[in-house]
């Protein structure tokens, strides 16, 4: 599994570097699911311009991604929103579902884990 954790100010610029840094790592793996962290990131200025070209970059990059789930993690409702905007955004763009949730608990419960916490999954 990719765990990526946003920390303080989100923007979609450093989500979309994020992401080609991911695609060129040595230990790159297409099926891995991944876990977007947003619990401690504490806002966003990001347009809905912004959003929708993450989005239209992102995608064509992600098409022979073959991971089952992708979960955010998004604590507040500011990041809630965006996240969401994000889903809709790529929704049949890209070759898995994003599934947003509230709780670090609730993600790793549907990911089938049984550690309660991401800390527990590095250790």
């Amino acid at each position: 599994m990719l765990i990526v954790t946003c920390l303080g100010h989100y923007s979609p610029q450093e989500a979309q570097s994020t992401i080609a840094a991911y695609l060129q790592d040595p230990d790159f793996d297409p099926d891995h699911n991944m876990l977007i962290d947003l619990s401690k990131a504490t806002g966003t200025d990001a347009s809905y311009q912004e959003m929708q070209n993450l989005a239209q970059n992102v995608s064509p990059k992600m098409k022979d991604i073959r991971r089952k789930r992708c979960l955010i993690i998004a604590g507040n409702d500011l990041i809630y929103g965006m996240a969401r905007m994000y889903q809709q955004l790529t929704e049949g763009l890209l070759p898995y579902p994003i599934e947003i949730v509230r709780s670090e608990r609730e993600a790793l419960e549907i990911l089938g884990l049984t550690a309660t916490t991401i800390a527990e999954l590095k250790s």
